[in-house]
């Protein structure tokens, strides 16, 4: 699934915002039941959604939110996030939704750290996120990230960082990066996009 981070073993991580600690993780969605039977039908819906087309009746009637899990969780099954060329070759507004939502739910998911640990390996990624949030309108989200966030994410103090906490993965807490300080900069765009998805459904369905 997207919105993980490959470890040298190929594992998985994610960081949760308020201790900072890392473990493993298999994808950015709202956390599932605690366990048994009911986290066995959270994976067996969200496989369903990824596995079941998006229809122009859904883009209609569909709560928001439902929606916007929906469309997340096809696209996520149809798209290889890990090919610059498939996502740049997608319509810009299916990849302003898609840029845009994977930076979003990683911050707030586990914080820019994790957004920075998890995508370092694919730095092509964070300008289609910049360009997206130009096309939905968010010019000033755009502004922020360009003068406040990536300076302090390109800087040697940050790489160093994510060097240690990808070494010490699962071992113990990770030191504190500027980066958490910035985590309010991010705001919540689920309803833009939302509304994307339902003033253009050609794009969205199937």
């Amino acid at each position: 699934m997207l919105g993980e981070a490959r470890t040298d073993g190929g594992g998985l991580v994610t960081m949760t915002a308020d201790t900072g600690e890392i473990g493993e993780n298999r994808e950015v969605t709202p956390d599932p039941p605690a366990r048994g039977a009911s986290f066995r039908q959270f994976i067996q819906g969200t496989r369903r959604m990824a596995e079941t087309p998006v229809t122009a009746e859904m883009i209609v009637g569909f709560p928001d939110s439902k929606l916007d899990d929906h469309v997340w969780l096809r696209l996520n099954s149809r798209v290889d996030m890990d090919s610059r060329d498939v996502i740049e070759a997608l319509h810009p507004l299916v990849l302003a939704y898609l840029a845009t939502r994977m930076f979003d739910w990683e911050v707030g998911n586990g914080g820019l750290r994790q957004y920075f640990l998890n995508f370092e390996g694919r730095p092509w990624f964070l300008p289609f996120v910049l360009d997206g949030y130009t096309t939905l309108g968010l010019d000033d989200q755009r502004r922020v990230i360009e003068e406040r966030i990536i300076p302090v994410a390109s800087s040697g103090k940050e790489r160093r960082i994510r060097s240690r906490d990808r070494r010490d993965f699962g071992r113990r807490p990770l030191r504190r990066s500027q980066l958490d300080e910035l985590n309010d900069l991010i705001g919540e765009h689920d309803e833009v996009r939302v509304a994307l998805i339902r003033e253009n459904p050609e794009l969205f369905v199937g």
